[in-house]
């Protein structure tokens, strides 16, 4: 059986990485998160899932298929990531209120090339559009108070049920999620994976057959001369 890895700690990644791969393994990549202020928001996602990418191949993790993952929120150009304290999610949560933002998920995708040691990479970049419902500073107290903004950019979750913050997503609602599960499909077939090793989403996730695909960057290279 194929070895793949998932180049994150979070549980929402795992969790919608469950619906298409029984088994694989976790690492917690260690990066640098800053970028230049020349870079365009729109391109910071795709930067920070190579360098995720970068470390775990650096870390001598043995693997056939590593998946990294980068998730950002961009609100009138500017990138909203995840909050320090509680006051600075109120007031992410207050600027994107009633409002439509992007939410912008990148997933490199590294495997090694059939016969030999070269390492192949595919990028694939979605773009969402979300739109907040106008939810009081009430609601928003009771969803801090649960402590689910602490590690979400945006500090919002578009799945959570209680708060259920959006109104409307134009796009992919895992990529928002953060890891757009049937571009991850795309990438491993691409990636020759065994298809019989892609389990189909067909539980919540159903939902994904609906969504609008990303684009993608197929990259068949040393990964130490991809960017990142």
């Amino acid at each position: 059986m194929s070895q793949v890895i998932l180049a994150s700690s979070s549980p929402r990644r795992r969790e919608l990485l469950s619906t298409i791969i029984a088994e694989f393994a976790s690492f917690s990549p260690d990066i640098d998160e800053s970028t230049d202020d020349i870079i365009s928001p729109y391109e910071v996602s795709g930067l920070l899932a190579v360098r995720k990418a970068r470390t775990a191949v650096a870390a001598q993790i043995p693997f056939d298929y590593l998946i990294a993952s980068d998730t950002v929120v961009i609100s009138e150009g500017e990138i909203l990531g995840k909050p320090h304290d509680r006051l600075h999610a109120q007031e992410m949560l207050m600027q994107l209120r009633d409002k439509t933002h992007e939410v912008s998920t990148s997933v490199a995708v590294i495997s090694v090339e059939s016969g030999t040691t070269k390492l192949v990479i595919s990028l694939v970049n979605n773009l969402s559009r979300v739109t907040m419902r106008p939810y009081s500073v009430t609601e928003i107290s009771s969803f801090l108070d649960r402590g689910e903004a602490d590690d979400k950019a945006g500090a919002y979750a578009i799945q959570d049920l209680e708060f259920h913050p959006v109104s409307e997503c134009e796009g992919c609602i895992c990529a928002v999620m953060g890891l757009p599960v049937q571009d991850v499909v795309s990438q491993l077939t691409l990636a020759d994976l065994d298809r019989a090793s892609i389990l189909t989403p067909d539980r919540i996730y159903d939902r994904c057959k609906n969504c609008l695909r990303g684009d993608f960057t197929i990259e068949p290279s040393n990964l130490d001369e991809i960017s990142g």
